[in-house]
C-alpha cells in the first residue's frame, strides 16, 4: 500500500529498493515505473458503450479512427476484433468468458473511502484493474485499501481534496508515476447538504458543494485528458444524481451541481470522441451511503421513510 500525503510525496523507500523495482519490472515487461509489489493479476478489455453523439460526431470518430492506431495499451479494442472477422469475434467473446473485464487496466477512483467508491474499487479489483484510492479521508481510504488487500489485491492510496487543482494533478502523476499510464477515471468524489429552503442556504455552503460535486469533476478531467489523448484513449466516468434531472426540494446547491456534472459530461462526450475517449455519467437516485444518510437530517429515521414512500419498490440499493 503507498500513502501520497498532502506534500505529494509517498511510502518511504531506499533508492536501492525502488531502483530494484524498477529492473525488476523492466524485466517483466511492465511499465518503468511501476513497482512489482503494486501490480494485481488482472484481466479483458473494458467495454462501455460510448453516448450517444450527433451524425457529424459520428463522421469525427470515423475519421480518427481512420488516423490512430487500433489498439488501446497494445490491446485490440473489442470492436476492432469483431470487425476484424470471425477469427477476431471468437478472441473478443474469449476475453469476456474469462469473466475478468479490466484485465491490464489502471483506474483512478474519487471517493474511494466509502459508498460508491468503495464498491466500485472493490469490484474494479475483482475484475482485474489497478486501483488508485483517492479521498480527502485517510482512514476510509485506507480501510479501502486493506478491503482489497484482504482479497489478495493492492491498491495505492493517494490523499487529496478533488476541489483543489494541486491535489487533482497531483493524484493523476501518481496513477502515471506508479503503473505508467490511465485507463479509466472514475470522478466519484461528492458530498452532500442537509435540506433546507434556497433562501436560507449560506454562501459557503454553496461555494463548497460546487467547488467539490462539480470543480472536483473538472478538474480531475482536466488533468487526465492530456494522458488519455496520449495514449489514445481512455473511459472517463462521472457521478452524477437523478437530483440533476428531478431535483428535490430543499437542495438547490446539491441539485445544481449535479446538473453541472451531467452537462459537462455531454459536452466532453463529443468533444473526447474523435480521440477514442468514452465520457458518460451515473445518476443514481439514493443508495444506502454515507452521502444519503447525510442529507436526510436529524431525524434519519422520519426522513428515510419519507423518503421510500416517494419510492414504488420502497428501498433504496
Amino acid at each position: 500500500m503507498i500513502r501520497a500525503g498532502g506534500g505529494g510525496s509517498v511510502s518511504t523507500r531506499t533508492e536501492e529498493a525502488s531502483s530494484a523495482s524498477k529492473a525488476e519490472a523492466e524485466s517483466a515487461g511492465l511499465p518503468g515505473g511501476c513497482h512489482t509489489e503494486n501490480v494485481i493479476p488482472c484481466a479483458t478489455d473494458l467495454i462501455i458503450k460510448p453516448p450517444a453523439v450527433s451524425a457529424q460526431c459520428d463522421e469525427l470518430c470515423q475519421e480518427a479512427r481512420s488516423r490512430q492506431p487500433r489498439t488501446l495499451g497494445g490491446q485490440p479494442r473489442p470492436s476492432d476484433l469483431v470487425r476484424d472477422g470471425q477469427e477476431g469475434q471468437q478472441a473478443w467473446l474469449e476475453q469476456r468468458r474469462s469473466g475478468m473485464k479490466l484485465d491490464g487496466k489502471v483506474a483512478l477512483i474519487t471517493g474511494a473511502g466509502s459508498g460508491f467508491g468503495r464498491a466500485s474499487a472493490l469490484l474494479f479489483a475483482r475484475e482485474g484493474a489497478k486501483v488508485v484510492l483517492v479521498d480527502v479521508d485517510e482512514n476510509g481510504a485506507v480501510q479501502t485499501g486493506n478491503m482489497l488487500g484482504s482479497e489478495g489485491r493492492q491498491g495505492t492510496v493517494v490523499l487529496g481534496d478533488v476541489a483543489k487543482a494541486a491535489d487533482a494533478e497531483r493524484m493523476v502523476q501518481e496513477t502515471l508515476r506508479v503503473y505508467g499510464r490511465l485507463d479509466v477515471l472514475f470522478n466519484n468524489a461528492g458530498i452532500g447538504m442537509p435540506h433546507m429552503p434556497s433562501e436560507q442556504v449560506p454562501e459557503d455552503l454553496w461555494e463548497r458543494v460546487l467547488a467539490v460535486n462539480l470543480k472536483g469533476v473538472f478538474l480531475g478531467c482536466k488533468y487526465a485528458i492530456p494522458l488519455m489523448k496520449r495514449q489514445g484513449g481512455g473511459v472517463i466516468l462521472n457521478t452524477a444524481s437523478m437530483a440533476g434531472v428531478r431535483p428535490r426540494v430543499g437542495s438547490l446547491p446539491y441539485a445544481a451541481s449535479k446538473g453541472g456534472v451531467i452537462t459537462l459530461t455531454k459536452a466532453l462526450a463529443v468533444e473526447l470522441a474523435p480521440y477514442r475517449i468514452r465520457v458518460n455519467c451515473l445518476a443514481p437516485v439514493a443508495a444506502d451511503t454515507p452521502l444519503f444518510f447525510g442529507m436526510l437530517g436529524e431525524n434519519r429515521e422520519a426522513g428515510l421513510k419519507a423518503f421510500l414512500e416517494t419510492i414504488p419498490w420502497g428501498r433504496i440499493a
